[in-house]
């Protein structure tokens, strides 16, 4: 007998004699046999026969209903429930009748594997083509072969094969949505769509997809997986067993990663998230009731603490990371301690007050991983003991592990000891125990938590990264996270927290906890790459700098000076000891959470926020964690003193100055130049040109754009009686706690830019300094000639009994000492200086010069011709946004003819459009006071003190008198009060 008629005597046997009642009936039932067959044996039963079913139905062209009806109610007579008698009848039957095909001669049961899981991660917003037609979400997978550096990194889009599964991740709503399944070979001559901007070397590759469902409740991958602290170790042991997995050691989104497995140690975390997802799984042949943690067959409870302890050794032995997990939130040196306040103990003892406080913390330890520790012994297989649950059981065995290794001689934990300090049965024998202060610690930090409206926020990273973001002062961005980043509000204060696993493989783990708060302040971008797992095809773009950083290092042993990737190993364990020094374990964070609200620190994901069970702001965890590590917090700087300015600079700060032709365009250039060059820079021209309010606005764009380098800006007027003292500094008179007066240093305005006073945090503020050509430049600057230079000096002062120290960036690579300014590699001055008296650019000694670039900013030319005239100060006016109506217009007109004559009268003797700009707006008021007085007295105001000292003033004020509309007889009057000339005699 051959076919399907071969199975049609052992139907006889395990079916009812209706199944061959009809023609039809007959035959669909023998392909359903046929068909469960030829399913995969490790798949269930029920999925085993929807799947044939829903072959039958296809083969035939009938419903799957119809389908259904012939193994249930048909075959089984009187029987209103198909899905009952299936399960029941036909589903053993069909098992029955496999057996008996199998024993037969001849007859191979294919046994196939399960499909695999692949996860596609991707987004739809703004992108038309997922949202409809034949690219859509769900309807097919594509990429390019390769990177846009010919890297191979779409390679599972080969691997994977039809009847694969594909789970849909929508990394912007970080949620898994849906599910389909592969249906086409693949493609690998696609081409794309023109806005995928693929190269010729790129195109591509393509599968279509089936059986897209999209799920009722989708599968929030961050907080119900990734931020689940239930699924750490599991996820984490994932990630090291696996490559290509859609999180990174961080349990964060990675970058790219479109198309990676899902393994099946995976799948179970996912898919327990989701009864949906599960019924999805089965309908389509995966064999969800295998999705178990693969190991040593578990136990349900042990005969004593010595089979406890031996087992759960044997079975850390085979997990990936052993006691790794544990040690990594608790540390030997802490097991020590509890070990030496165990020595002795006997359970309900009387103890001393500091015995307790150690049985306390080892009380709150446990509460605070208890989850992560049931959740650890279910993975593990771990059993109870006695009254112990295995998440007692777990951590009892742990701690002995740990003890056996410290060969701890007498103070080894027991399940008496420990049920006595987890149940608080001990009583403490000191009666004079000092009670908490309720007395908050000072810290502006407190103060700013208690008026903030703000969310607070904490960002996770590995220690390598803290590294380069304390020496760059700000946290980063990747590109996914954009819509993170411009959430984010100047203001708002930031927990830093520092994991214990090294990126670094080579790197043992560190310690683990909070280690800083900041304020979060300027954000920007960058093209450059900074951290060690930054990549061209990876970057982190986006930054957002710290207004004020407070941390619990050893701040006087971090190196800022060098990139994390050109230290050594040793140097690098250095620095995380030094970062991670003095910092709020993870085990008193948690605790000091759970005891404030009953809610867990968000320790999970690269960024967070502190919400309620309602998601509203929670200000209470934030305030118990400030309260805890306050007293360990010490300011530190925000700006990268040994980064040089390698940035550009738009000519967008100068909107709102008008420049005639490329004018803007080259002022900008030069100042990029002179930047970048390391020199400072002088702006030279006729007053009113604009000179201070670029060397303003420049600043203003550094210290926005480039808050890593640059605080602030200060802006300050030379004088004639600068001397050293104002711009260095010097001994004042400070009152002491006694009464008395002693002398102290004083820093002057330059060494102010260097170093916060109150503070000593360093600090980068560009100086700009106007009219610089009043000050004696010698007598003003002197010990500042050789910092200009980039060497170091010392000051003829003393602080603390150490001599005052100014260091160039490149000769420390330590924060400076009380008694030292450090001046930054990046750090300017911005000098301005009218060319009218030139005297004061020839007294400038050349030590002094070539450390500047001279940039001019020129007057622009007047035209002669009125109309053109008319023209020039309509696109001022424009640019000022001033309106000028009909009638203005001959006022206007007026305040150019002077502009001309003042220009024009004697060479190199010329305003610039800001004083013009202030006789606009002054002509423009008062219009019912004639113009001729208006525009003469606007003169008298504004031009007039320009002209204090210029040897040839006569001939300038004679040539304006000649404009029409001006009073000649009442400039004449003021011109021999004020600069006593006299316009009336002939020249």
């Amino acid at each position: 007998m051959t076919g399907r008629e071969r199975f049609a005597d052992s139907a006889d046997e395990f079916l009812p004699s209706e199944w061959n009642d009809t023609p039809s009936r007959r035959e669909q039932i023998l392909a359903m046999i046929d068909y469960f067959l030829d399913t995969p044996q490790n798949m269930s039963t029920r999925e085993r026969r929807k799947r044939a079913q829903k072959r039958v139905a296809e083969e035939f062209d009938l419903s799957i209903n119809a389908v259904q009806a012939k193994s249930g109610r048909e075959t089984w007579k009187n029987h209103v429930s198909s899905n009952d008698y299936q399960r029941e009848h036909f589903e053993p039957a069909l098992l029955e009748i496999e057996t008996r095909m199998r024993d037969r001669e001849g007859l191979d049961v294919e046994i196939t594997d399960p499909p695999s899981v692949w996860i596609e991660k991707t987004e739809i917003e703004g992108r038309t083509y997922k949202k409809e037609g034949e690219l859509q979400l769900g309807n097919a997978i594509y990429s390019p072969t390769q990177d846009k550096q010919g890297h191979d990194r779409y390679a599972q889009m080969r691997e994977a094969k039809p009847g694969d599964i594909v789970l849909h991740l929508l990394q912007d709503k970080g949620q898994i949505i849906g599910i389909s399944t592969i249906e086409s070979e693949l493609e690998t001559d696609f081409e794309g769509l023109p806005e995928f901007g693929w190269t010729d070397d790129q195109a591509g590759y393509r599968r279509w997809l089936t059986g897209y469902r999209e799920f009722e409740e989708p599968i929030d991958i961050y907080e119900e997986i990734l931020n689940n602290r239930s699924y750490e170790s599991r996820l984490r042991e994932v990630r090291e067993g696996y490559s290509n997995i859609f999180f990174d050691k961080n349990l964060a989104l990675v970058q790219g990663g479109y198309f990676t497995r899902c393994p099946p140690e995976l799948l179970a975390v996912i898919s327990s998230e989701s009864e949906e997802l599960e019924s999805e799984l089965e309908e389509k042949g995966y064999p969800v009731r295998d999705l178990v943690s693969p190991g040593i067959e578990a136990r349900d409870e042990y005969d004593s603490l010595d089979d406890a302890i031996e087992d759960i050794m044997n079975r850390l032995d085979q997990a990936p990371r052993g006691t790794a997990w544990f040690q990594n939130r608790l540390g030997e040196a802490l097991v020590a301690d509890w070990s030496t306040a165990l020595a002795g103990y006997k359970p309900s003892d009387e103890v001393t007050a500091s015995k307790a406080a150690k049985f306390d913390q080892l009380r709150a330890f446990y509460e605070s991983t208890e989850q992560e520790l049931q959740a650890k012994a279910d993975a593990l297989g771990v059993g109870s003991l006695g009254r112990f649950s295995p998440a007692k059981t777990l951590f009892l065995g742990y701690i002995r592990v740990i003890q056996d290794e410290l060969a701890v001689p007498n103070g080894s934990l027991s399940q008496p000891r420990l049920n006595s300090i987890l149940e608080d049965s001990y009583t403490v024998s000191a009666p004079d125990i000092e009670q908490p202060t309720s007395e908050k610690p000072d810290h502006p930090l407190i103060e700013l938590i208690e008026d903030s409206d703000l969310p607070i926020r904490k960002f996770t990273a590995p220690p390598e990264y803290w590294l380069t973001a304390i020496q760059y002062g700000t946290v980063s961005f990747e590109s996914d996270t954009e819509h993170i980043w411009e959430s984010i509000e100047s203001g708002t204060t930031a927990f830093l927290h520092t994991r214990s696993e090294a990126a670094t493989e080579s790197i043992g783990d560190q310690r683990h906890g909070i280690f800083g708060v900041g304020i979060i302040g300027e954000k920007s971008t960058k093209d450059e790459r900074w951290w060690t797992d930054e990549t061209q095809e990876d970057p982190f773009p986006y930054l957002a700098g710290f207004d004020e950083l407070y941390l619990t290092s050893d701040l006087d042993r971090l190196n800022t000076s060098k990139r994390v990737d050109n230290l050594s190993n040793d140097e690098l364990e250095e620095q995380m000891d030094a970062l991670t020094a003095n910092l709020l374990w993870f085990e008193q964070v948690q605790s000091i959470c759970e005891e404030t609200n009953g809610i867990s620190f968000p320790a999970q994901g690269a960024h967070g926020v502190f919400r309620d069970n309602d998601g509203s702001p929670d200000y209470e965890r934030p305030r118990a964690l400030l309260n805890a590590v306050a007293d360990r917090l010490k300011p530190t700087g925000t700006i990268n003193a040994h980064a040089e300015f390698e940035g550009s600079i738009p000519t967008d700060p100068l909107d709102g100055l008008h420049f005639p032709g490329d004018q803007k365009d080259e002022i900008i250039q030069q100042i990029e130049a002179a930047l970048r060059s390391g020199k400072h820079i002088i702006l030279t021209g006729p007053p009113g040109t604009g000179k201070t309010e670029i060397a303003r606005r420049v600043c203003s764009h550094l210290a926005s754009e480039y808050p890593y380098l640059y605080s602030d800006f200060q802006l300050t007027t030379a004088t004639a009686d600068w001397s050293t003292f104002d711009t260095v500094g010097g001994y004042m008179p400070e009152s002491t706690e006694g009464g008395s007066d002693e002398l102290s240093f004083t820093p002057g305005v330059v060494l102010n830019r260097l170093k916060e006073r109150q503070t000593d945090r360093q600090v980068n503020e560009p100086l700009v300094i106007d009219e610089l050509n009043r000050a004696d430049i010698d007598k003003a600057f002197g010990q500042l000639f050789t910092l200009l230079s980039g060497q170091s000096v010392q000051l003829p002062y003393t602080r603390d009994g150490e001599e005052i120290e100014l260091l160039s960036a490149v000769e420390t690579d330590r924060r400076p000492s009380p008694h030292q300014y450090v001046v930054p590699q990046s750090w300017r001055i911005f000098a301005t200086m009218n060319t009218y008296d030139k005297t004061s650019l020839y007294e400038m000694s050349y030590a002094f010069m070539r450390r500047f670039a001279f940039i001019r900013v020129g007057a622009p030319s007047i035209p002669d011709d009125d109309g053109d005239l008319e023209d020039l100060m309509q696109d001022y006016a424009t640019a000022w946004e001033i309106p000028v109506f009909e009638r203005d217009r001959e006022e206007l007109q007026a305040v150019g003819r002077v502009w001309r004559e003042m220009n024009t009268a004697v060479e190199d003797r010329a305003i610039g459009p800001a004083i013009v700009k202030d006789i606009v707006e002054y002509v423009g008021e008062n219009e019912t006071v004639p113009l001729e007085d208006r525009l003469t007295r606007a003169v008298i105001s504004y031009i007039f003190p320009q002209l204090e000292g210029v040897p040839k003033r006569e001939k300038i004020v004679r040539q304006i008198s000649k404009v029409r509309q001006i009073d000649s007889d009442g400039l004449g009057d003021a011109a021999a009060e004020m600069l006593q000339v006299n316009i009336a005699d002939d020249e």
